[in-house]
């Protein structure tokens, strides 16, 4: 499993849609989708973002119908 911290200013996730941001984003979330990962994203205003994915593997019983918090629970 991989996870990205930043510390950074954070973002509203509605906001950088509207305005073109995000694409990034949305790429990371493509692609773990694409390898049957789980991804996901959290981001507050003046706290930062955080990126967590599960990248299953052959012996892993994973599936892309399970959220985060239920594989790491």
């Amino acid at each position: 499993h991989l996870t990205i911290i930043d510390d950074g200013i954070g973002f509203e996730p509605v906001n950088s849609a509207r305005e073109n941001h995000g694409l990034g984003l949305t790429n990371i979330t493509c692609l773990a989708h694409s390898m049957n990962a789980i991804s996901s994203i959290e981001s507050h205003i003046g706290r930062g973002t955080r990126i967590k994915i599960i990248v299953p593997n052959e012996k892993a019983k994973i599936t892309p119908e399970k959220t985060f918090e239920e594989v790491v629970s």
